[in-house]
């Protein structure tokens, strides 16, 4: 007889860890871009849209550095509706979304 562990996430835990996992995207996105042009793009442009459209659901600030070589993306959200955001970075230097701030 085998022992089976269930893990239960509340909608709020999907909605972080999907925040994240699009943030990780940007960063793909970028990387990707940032190999063909030798620079990054900003993904707030009218062209990305469709991919990256979710940006506009979210508190979201991108910050482009002026040679192009950097970018950061700044997520703020409240899942849990207590009045104080979670915030979430994605930059160059890692291609995991970091946590600042718990929601």
């Amino acid at each position: 007889m085998g022992v089976g562990k269930f893990s239960h996430l509340t909608a709020v835990q999907r909605r972080a860890i999907e925040l994240q996992a699009r943030l990780e995207q940007v960063h793909e996105f970028e990387m990707d871009y940032f190999g063909r042009h030798g620079q990054y793009f900003d993904p707030r442009a009218t062209r990305y849209q469709p991919y990256l459209g979710w940006l506009q659901d979210y508190d979201c600030e991108v910050r482009l550095g002026s040679s192009g070589k950097e970018f950061t993306v700044v997520a703020r959200a409240d899942f849990d509706a207590d009045g104080q955001a979670g915030v979430w970075q994605i930059d160059e230097t890692s291609p995991l979304a970091r946590r600042l701030v718990e929601d």
